[in-house]
């Protein structure tokens, strides 16, 4: 095959659409040509990749492997291009006379790991011409010069083309095996670019728990990746991981167990842990002898004697409803409202915190055992149809904006639990969620829930060794969130200590004024925040005009603000127009911004600094952005606010109150103490040096946590959709009481985003 030659007049060529396939969009039938097309992650070195463009993306900087991971990190193809304009400049030396070869690799590796459907794609072409359609670039796409013609080099038709070409003539043995392109620093986060290997000709490996999990006399296990797993099957679909980790998969040591009882008075900021006594692992399972096509892309293979249904032919489905939080007692009926599924109950609902009197239960829907809930409404598409089985043998009831799946023949309800919020679930509730700044799903739609079914012992089996294995790492999990709290609050005393007694422990005092606070140095002010900064609430944009363009400019919702800064998983976006009175709702670099709903979550303060990555963006209502003046400096600011002494103030004003609110007037209200500017910028820089070795120690145990929940995630999926046979590991674990490592109202999987039942249910227009 020829390199194909680049920026030459003669490459370009002309195609009529209506004798070629022509694709624009990725929703339309040939969109998954397109290397901005979902769908069609890719393996390569254990790190998964959601597009093939974010791999082609990557390639051009196999020499700065931050870019690499800013670009991996971004869930969308488009905004990973996005993401690379700023180091453009930078790109290798020879990209220009190795992208096309690089661009062909790509392509290879979607086929190679996507053999079905895309290679079914591409023969569906037939004969005809492949056209990316593009209004500006003609290199690899084509311009439309009227209704009918395009012009354009087509780079990506052609390769698309002579790929589809090598299905037809060469051994398909050779296209599920891609070696790695002959070319100088063909690298991925600072490693070789491995031969990338279908599953299809993958020999299955045995899943080996992570031996951090389970100590042996043994020396320390060798470096690991929490990844390493091959399953036999096409069901790579369901291997999102957490982009923000992706990097870590290869070159971190696996995680160990915190000590649960070690001194919480210690003040050294050390990640050192030792391994608590726990049982040996049960024996690592094997797959299973014989697989069959399950009819879903995102299930992938399963074993040949299971059956795959529709949700709908488990049970019934009905809508749940019921009266509000007014209706809660401290003793009463049990009931479950669609923001415990987010907050509380993860897969099992054991027992629940509300209650409501018994003679208000006529307004409510009555649930049973084996009833499984769905959360019909949430923030994020990522987590719509939040779900729990009902484990509770007494009476309960359910609220309104749930969906409650009745089982109408037996299964075992606690394998329902693991397999309706297993990933492979939750991937096919994203793709049925609507809406934009809520998004909802309807059992009409749930209905079409496709789930492997496997025998009834296998079921209990399954649950048995779910059960042992994701305690171990719940376990795990909460010892590393305990040492994460401690590290928080040391944290936050040397802050507090700093940004209201001063770095002069000899300085003269004074009195406050502030109960409690106490004395301040006497050269210092105590004056209300409005008199030293400008203050002004985000614009009622209409949902029902929310967008997705990427052209489109972001809108800062409360939901993206959080205790560590701001971050946009979840985004909607507003299409400006030309004097459309916006500009006073722009925000800039260092501007301060505080969500006003629900300000202190439980792991901190929800106040953020604007940064280069978080602009352009425009601020929706219920969120404020705080500009200091010249007498305030912006990071002492955040500090104020981040602190104690806010907490101090807003814990009264919040008191009784069911969903915590801050007014502007509230806000601007709160008694700060203020040194002078130099003063403040000291406090900034020796706060900054105090706490460096703390935030190392704190992103250590957080990406730690983030591996493990993505383990425990990958197991579960793997396990309840047939990738490993638990039959035999079953047998040895110990015997346990379902769901006795739980802790009620731990997140032990989530990520942080909804941190109360409250926030999960203001929903922001």
């Amino acid at each position: 095959m020829t390199l194909l030659r680049q920026h030459l007049p003669e490459q370009a060529r002309t195609y009529e659409r209506q004798t070629s396939v022509v694709f624009l969009k990725t929703k339309e039938a040939f969109g998954g040509l397109s290397n901005m097309a979902g769908g069609y992650p890719l393996r390569v070195n254990r790190i998964v990749l959601l597009t093939s463009e974010a791999l082609y993306q990557a390639c051009r900087f196999p020499h700065l492997p931050d870019v690499q991971r800013i670009i991996l990190a971004e869930k969308s193809p488009m905004t990973a291009k996005m993401r690379t304009k700023p180091y453009r400049a930078d790109s290798r030396p020879d990209w220009d006379h190795v992208r096309v070869k690089i661009m062909r690799w790509c392509l290879r590796v979607k086929l190679a790991l996507h053999w079905d459907s895309f290679g079914e794609l591409l023969l569906s072409t037939e004969e005809r011409p492949i056209v990316e359609e593009s209004r500006k670039d003609d290199f690899w796409g084509a311009k439309p010069t009227d209704s009918q013609t395009l012009v354009g080099m087509n780079v990506l038709g052609r390769l698309l083309m002579e790929l589809r070409e090598a299905i037809k003539t060469e051994p398909k043995e050779a296209l599920l095996r891609v070696e790695p392109l002959n070319i100088q620093r063909f690298l991925l986060l600072d490693a070789a670019i491995e031969t990338v290997v279908s599953p299809t000709l993958s020999t299955p490996r045995t899943l080996h728990i992570v031996p951090a999990f389970f100590p042996t006399p043994s020396p320390p296990p060798a470096q690991i990746s929490l990844f390493d797993t091959n399953p036999p099957s096409h069901a790579e679909r369901a291997d999102t991981v957490i982009p923000s980790q992706l990097h870590t998969a290869n070159t971190a040591s696996p995680p160990h167990v915190l000590d649960t009882s070690m001194n919480t008075t210690t003040t050294e900021p050390s990640t050192a842990t030792t391994e608590p006594s726990l049982p040996h692992p049960p024996r690592n399972p094997q797959p299973y002898p014989a697989y069959k096509a399950s009819g879903s892309p995102w299930i992938g293979q399963v074993p040949e004697h299971w059956e795959v249904k529709q949700a709908k032919h488990l049970g019934s489905f009905f809508k749940g409803v019921g009266g509000t939080k007014e209706d809660n007692v401290l003793l009463g009926v049990p009931c479950v409202r669609y923001g415990d599924l987010y907050t509380t109950h993860h897969s099992f609902i054991r027992r629940s915190k509300v209650f409501v009197h018994e003679g208000r239960t006529h307004d409510y829907t009555p649930i049973q055992y084996g009833d499984v809930l769905f959360a019909a409404s949430g923030e994020t598409i990522e987590e719509i149809g939040k779900s729990a089985v009902n484990l509770m043998r007494e009476s309960a009831v359910c609220g309104g904006d749930t969906i409650i799946l009745r089982p109408n023949s037996f299964i075992y309800p606690p394998f329902l639990g693991y397999a309706t919020d297993c990933r492979t679930s939750q991937t096919q509730k994203a793709m049925m969620g609507r809406g934009t700044t809520v998004k909802h799903i309807y059992p009409s739609e749930l209905k079409n829930l496709l789930m492997p079914l496997p025998p009834l012992e296998e079921q209990a089996a399954m649950v048995r060794y779910l059960d042992d294995a994701c305690g171990r790492l719940d376990r795990a999990i909460r010892a590393k969130r305990k040492m994460l709290a401690l590290l928080h609050e040391q944290k936050q005393a040397i802050i507090h200590r700093a940004v209201t007694q001063g770095l002069d422990p000899h300085a003269p005092r004074k009195p406050s004024g502030i109960p409690w606070l106490g004395e301040i140095p006497q050269h210092w002010e105590v004056l209300r925040l409005g008199r030293v900064t400008n203050l002004i609430t985000g614009y009622p944009f209409k949902s029902e005009c929310f967008t997705q363009k990427e052209s489109a400019t972001r809108l800062l919702r409360g939901i993206n603000v959080t205790p560590a800064g701001l971050r946009w998983d979840s985004t909607v976006r507003w299409e400006r127009a030309y004097n459309d009175g916006l500009d006073v709702f722009c925000l800039e670099v260092g501007d301060i911004i505080l969500g006003m709903d629900r300000p202190i979550i439980a792991s901190g303060v929800r106040a953020a600094q604007v940064e280069a990555k978080d602009v352009p963006s425009l601020l929706l209502q219920r969120v404020a952005r705080i500009r200091p003046t010249e007498r305030l400096d912006n990071s002492f600011l955040l500090m104020l606010l981040r602190g104690k002494l806010f907490a101090y103030y807003i814990a009264p004003i919040f008191t009784g109150i069911s969903v915590p609110h801050l007014s502007p007037e509230q806000i601007l209200n709160f008694k700060i103490v203020l040194p002078p500017k130099s003063e403040q910028s000291e406090i900034v820089r020796y706060v900054e040096a105090e706490t460096v070795s703390l935030n190392t120690a704190i992103a250590r145990i957080e990406r730690e946590i983030a591996l493990l929940q993505e383990y425990r995630t990958r197991l579960v999926s793997d396990v309840v959709t047939g990738k490993w046979d638990v039959r035999e590991a079953a047998k040895h674990v110990r015997e346990i009481s379902y769901g006795e490592d739980a802790v009620d109202g731990e997140d032990v999987e989530g990520d942080g985003l909804v941190e109360d039942a409250d926030e999960a249910e203001d929903a922001e227009g």
